[in-house]
């Protein structure tokens, strides 16, 4: 499954002086498909949220709200399905807030990637994988496909579920404020 699709977080979307929000941006840029996912309205204008950048279609895509929410910090995850031959692989993308401030979300999304065999969890988790609330939520066949790189405390997962990891690497930060992460995946013999 190579070169699969980007998962982004913290997108900007559209304004009274933006027309366009990134996601499509770079996927027209691209030649790619794309989905914006909000999680931030201003003026009623989806200022912010996530986005998917793929060489596939999807069958079918749900964004679901996550509570509690506080503040401007509105918080979603968005689940992709994708048919690869005959075989299901789901992606979730999602941007949560710091356990400290609700363990509900963190919950939800746990709970969501665990219903589904051969998935696909990234996304900015505002905790580290050995974090207890993550611990204790996660799937037990779970494999977090950025293990083998230095950085223990990142926030930025790529967790797997019925899939095997080929390699995983990263790049330093450049315009975002996190490093990037990526893994090469393929599906179980």
């Amino acid at each position: 499954m190579e070169h699969l699709q980007p998962g982004l977080q913290e997108v900007e979307g559209t304004s009274p002086f933006r027309r366009h929000d990134q996601a499509s941006v770079i996927g027209r840029m691209l030649g790619r498909l794309f989905n914006f996912s909000t999680t931030r309205r201003l003026l009623f204008f989806p200022q912010r949220g996530n986005g998917l950048i793929s060489r596939f279609q999807t069958r079918a895509w749900e964004a679901t709200p996550l509570f509690p929410s506080t503040g401007r910090a509105h918080r979603n995850l968005t689940v992709y399905h994708f048919d690869f031959g005959g075989v299901p692989l789901v992606v979730i993308n999602t941007h949560l807030s710091k356990p400290a401030e609700g363990e509900a979300p963190l919950e939800e999304v746990m709970h969501t990637f665990g219903r589904y065999p051969r998935a696909v969890l990234l996304g900015d988790f505002n905790a580290p994988a050995h974090h207890a609330a993550m611990c204790r939520g996660m799937p037990p066949d779970t494999k977090d496909a950025l293990s083998g790189l230095d950085d223990q405390d990142r926030v930025d997962l790529i967790l797997v579920g019925g899939l095997e990891v080929d390699e995983a690497w990263s790049e330093p930060a450049g315009p975002s404020d996190h490093p990037f992460f990526a893994a090469q995946l393929r599906l179980k013999d």
